[in-house]
């Protein structure tokens, strides 16, 4: 509310995270903050971009998802816009201003150790945690679960700054923390880091593991600052998945076994979950963020059967919230995982789907394409139901305006809008995107 930003962004401010980033489903969240509808709508690509040209709002993006080019695209698309970008490295190399962030001031660590241990400083901790400051160049989150340390191991502070005094102090606190970890903390720990961005509710988490008393140790993983919890999920801390990548370098191949087996097991929740609740995208919605990348790592494991089922409970509810970027990815993913399983009837559904995706936002040749393959294949496979679903969808964009434009290189008769058009297509194709 401040007068200074309302006059230098007149059009307001906006705050977006999002965990799995795309350009298309930032606009729609820009779009969406300025315009809303009494019927579900969703604009095309063209229509958001020419709508926002006029907007001057400042967007806070925190991201590390989108490559350059991405960004580009983004802030091409809102011109008008002035964004600030939250990254651990910088990647605006054309434009603008990048600004790296220091760490805290000696002052200032001394302060936040005291805070962590509850208490002041002596004489030969103060000499410690001046050493603490220098070495994590006063990065808060590292001084946090330095301090963590000291309180669940009862070490001294001088102890634990003896053993830092390596290139790389933050990676071998941490190796030496995970390493004095119970089996059951690792395996929580792991699950949570595979997990990435994407938090986890302890019932999940009890349910994924089996591990009755998850709740108590999630508390204990908390207290070392390795998980964070924002009142409803646990996630792993940003700083840990940067010290710590998810392939854990665990020398003992029974350890390693052991803090992976939560990854199947995970795979296996979530499919159950996700078609259990298939036909409620309310409930559904909460769990997004989750399923898709439960569907990133059942791709790396190649556990394509397992794919697929997650693709087709999910995409529906990716396509009713208006996240079409994300759809199109877990379709992709979907059509992936057929033709690794050369699995041709659910070839032709990822392929129809994704046409009539493309049909919608008015990408004609992408979703002639798609749908024309899509076709033979069915047709191959004498399914008739999905033959006449796919041909009412080809039907529509053959017969459509736009389709008709680009063939005859004439410009859109007025009546025929890109709004217009738009929403005669979410009719139409609202009976077609889910086909048998």
């Amino acid at each position: 509310q401040n007068n200074q930003v309302k006059s230098l962004f007149p059009s307001g401010v906006i705050s977006v995270s999002p965990v799995h980033p795309n350009v298309d489903d930032l606009l729609q969240f820009i779009w969406d903050a300025f315009y809303e509808s009494n019927i579900p709508y969703k604009p095309t690509h063209n229509q958001i971009r020419q709508q926002l040209q006029e907007k001057q709002a400042l967007v806070v993006l925190d991201d590390d998802g989108l490559i350059q080019d991405e960004l580009e695209e983004l802030m091409n698309a809102a011109h008008q816009c002035t964004f600030l970008i939250a990254s651990s490295k910088g990647r605006m190399k054309k434009r603008g201003r990048s600004m790296l962030l220091s760490g805290l001031s000696i002052n200032d660590t001394l302060a936040l150790v005291e805070r962590e241990l509850q208490r002041s400083l002596n004489a030969e901790e103060l000499a410690g945690a001046k050493s603490l400051c220098t070495i994590f160049n006063g990065h808060p989150m590292k001084v946090q679960i330095a301090v963590a340390n000291i309180l669940e191991e009862g070490r001294s502070l001088t102890e634990v700054v003896s053993l830092l005094s390596t290139d790389a102090p933050g990676n071998y606190l941490l190796q030496q923390i995970v390493t004095s970890l119970s089996t059951s903390q690792r395996i929580i720990l792991n699950l949570l880091t595979v997990m990435g961005g994407v938090g986890l509710e302890s019932e999940q988490i009890v349910n994924i593991t089996e591990i009755s008393d998850a709740f108590n140790i999630l508390e204990g993983l908390r207290r070392r600052n390795l998980v964070q919890f924002d009142g409803s999920r646990y996630q792993v801390s940003k700083t840990v998945v940067e010290l710590l990548p998810p392939e854990w370098k665990l020398t003992a191949p029974v350890e390693k076994a052991i803090a992976q087996s939560a990854v199947p097991k995970a795979i296996a929740y979530f499919i159950n979950w996700a078609e259990r609740h298939q036909q409620q995208p309310n409930i559904l919605l909460s769990q997004t963020d989750a399923i898709v990348q439960i569907i990133e790592i059942a791709v790396r494991e190649s556990r394509w059967k397992d794919v697929l089922r997650l693709v087709k409970a999910v995409e529906e509810t990716l396509a009713l919230s208006k996240q079409w970027g994300l759809w199109g990815q877990v379709l992709s993913r979907g059509l992936q995982a057929s033709q690794a399983e050369t699995d041709k009837v659910a070839q032709a559904w990822a392929l129809h789907q994704l046409g009539t995706r493309a049909l919608c936002l008015e990408e004609n040749s992408t979703a002639k394409d798609y749908l024309t393959k899509a076709i033979q294949l069915r047709e191959s496979l004498d399914d008739a139901m999905g033959v006449a679903a796919t041909r009412h969808n080809l039907n529509l964009l053959e017969n459509s305006p736009s389709w008709s434009s680009t063939q005859n290189s004439q410009r859109r008769n007025v009546n025929d809008s890109p709004k217009n058009f738009a929403q005669s297509l979410s009719c139409a194709s609202t009976v077609a995107v889910v086909v048998p």
